[in-house]
């Protein structure tokens, strides 16, 4: 048995090592504490069986989201990952998924996940702390991304998906006042609250597309399509406020400014 600790290098966290060895000094298991992660590990033919088990836990790669719990299953070689059973809970939203990787030159990661009923509250300022909404998400994405190392990994981003949000609200946007009014300057500031807003995302890299949006707020009724070009907004919403019978206000709303400071003319 061999137990190790070992400092930060190289920019990795700490972490701790214990092994044993087999009578012919060939490794039969490994676990390999890391923050809140736990990694164990074992031969498995020509290749590594892994397990993941983390609580509270941010990986050290990639967007820092929490995961409230995480539990995963890998078998790794020379040549690549193929990480299975992905599930957990983050953003108080139930996680699941799988991945495949490979590092023969490139990394280059794939794979899928669904997340169920998470906070937006808590989830989105991991991406961006330019805008905030709240409600609960629930999204089916395939994703995509490559890199030369694992400093740029996450540079190349692709993903695409569904999603609908539930009970909550958009900071900084009220297209209820930008429908009623006609400032030449446009409308800034104020909330969009909404019973549920659906549509697909897609992302490519630090550009974000939104499609098939729809909104439904009591009597405001939206629907469009918006850009995030770094950080820069563009697009087209038709929003619609009355009733069944009779119809307040209808317009085409045109979204501008930046995703810290927001304006619809």
């Amino acid at each position: 048995m061999l137990n190790e600790r070992y400092g930060r290098r190289r920019g990795l966290p700490p972490f701790e090592v214990n092994a044993s060895f087999g009578d012919n000094g060939a490794l039969r298991t490994a676990t390999i504490n890391v923050d809140k992660a736990r990694f164990e590990v074992a031969p498995k033919d020509k290749a590594w069986q892994v397990k993941l088990t983390a609580t509270g836990w941010k990986s050290p790669i990639g967007p820092a989201v929490e995961f409230d719990d995480l539990e995963a299953s890998a078998v790794v070689d020379a040549n690549g990952a193929n990480v299975t059973d992905i599930k957990g809970r983050a953003g108080g939203g139930a996680l699941t998924g799988q991945l495949k990787a490979s590092w023969g030159g490139a990394i280059q990661v794939s794979g899928d996940f669904k997340l169920d009923n998470g906070r937006m509250n808590q989830l989105m300022p991991a991406f961006t702390r330019d805008f905030s909404a709240s409600g609960t998400v629930s999204l089916t994405a395939n994703y995509a991304f490559s890199g030369a190392t694992l400093q740029t990994l996450f540079d190349n981003v692709r993903l695409e998906g569904p999603f609908t949000l539930a009970g909550g609200e958009l900071n900084n946007v009220d297209v209820v006042r930008a429908l009623q009014t006609n400032r030449a300057a446009g409308q800034h500031g104020g909330k969009t609250r909404f019973d549920t807003l659906t549509g697909a995302v897609q992302v490519s890299g630090r550009n974000y597309s939104y499609r098939q949006l729809q909104l439904s707020s009591g009597p405001m009724n939206a629907t469009g399509a918006i850009d995030v070009n770094e950080g820069a907004l563009s697009g087209r919403i038709n929003a619609e406020l009355g009733t069944k019978g009779v119809v307040v206000a209808r317009g085409a709303l045109t979204p501008g400014g930046t995703l810290r400071d927001p304006v619809l003319r």
